[in-house]
């Protein structure tokens, strides 16, 4: 428990909204548990250190106060923040709440879910990429609509019912760039460049998915270190949409050598268009 103190929000947000005619005040709003722990799953959601990154995270979509007589008031509730460190995920369930300056609530969003994991304990099994994916769910463009004056959110929703009956014709909203669109995930060519010391260790790949249209798998044999090749990911099932969700993971053996994992997401290894790592094998 007591690496847990602080919570990292791993991406930026995607959205950013300008003009707002009202403010936000933002309170973020933990729940405390009945047991700090049950087994090895651990119940996250009463601590105290979501509130500054959570805030600092809304701040910089445009959510800013501008007048305590005209803000409206948000609150971030955190219903469920559950790390397990036997098998290193971590679920998160927020809910959240938009009350007018006369304090009537005009927006509700429940059941807002999150999943993340993590084969390294310093990386809090998971919870600071659950908790992210987590705020990413929440509908901000919905939230932003209602910030704005009746004849602006008008405008707005006609200019958002156009983008829906075009859809057939608008290209795939990105994810992480314009890598990820559904018509060149295949395309892809990854550098593969895996290298350990000592020389001559087995390298094995693994898919870990969170989500059913991809499935997981064993452990497939690549080479012997060092390796180093180019080719596709070829992931049946995965798209620009859950891309976020499945992660790889290479594993590295060697007789009289302890093994060791490493996990490399999937939006990153598409960024980046490679996998690249060093494994220091230390003996048994």
């Amino acid at each position: 428990m007591k690496q847990f103190t602080s919570i990292k929000i791993k991406d930026k947000p995607k959205e950013h909204f300008d003009n707002l005619d009202h403010g936000t005040e933002i309170t973020v709003m933990p729940t405390q548990p009945q047991k700090d722990h049950n087994g090895y799953t651990y119940h996250m959601s009463g601590k105290d250190f979501y509130t500054e990154p959570t805030i600092k995270y809304v701040r910089s979509m445009g959510f800013i106060e501008k007048s305590s007589s005209s803000d409206f008031e948000l609150t971030i509730k955190i219903i469920r923040a559950d790390a397990n460190g036997y098998w290193g995920f971590s679920n998160v369930n927020l809910e959240v709440n938009l009350n007018d300056e006369n304090g009537n609530e005009v927006f509700s969003q429940n059941n807002i879910s999150g999943k993340g994991r993590s084969l390294i304990t310093t990386k809090h099994f998971g919870l600071d990429k659950a908790y992210t994916k987590a705020l990413k769910n929440v509908d901000w463009n919905r939230i932003a609509s209602l910030l704005k004056d009746s004849e602006q959110s008008q405008a707005e929703q006609i200019k958002n019912n156009e983008k829906i009956d075009n859809a057939l014709v608008v290209k795939p909203k990105e994810t992480q760039s314009a890598k990820l669109n559904e018509t060149q995930l295949e395309q892809i060519n990854i550098l593969w460049d895996i290298k350990s010391k000592p020389d001559d260790a087995d390298v094995f790949c693994r898919v870990v998915s969170e989500i059913p249209e991809v499935q997981n798998s064993s452990n497939k044999y690549l080479s012997a270190t060092p390796y180093e090749t180019s080719k596709t990911l070829n992931i049946n099932g995965l798209t620009s949409q859950n891309a976020e969700n499945v992660s790889i993971i290479i594993r590295c053996e060697k007789e009289g050598y302890i093994s060791q994992e490493k996990e490399f997401d999937i939006p990153t290894i598409l960024e980046q268009e490679e996998i690249s790592t060093f494994f220091r094998l230390v003996k048994e």
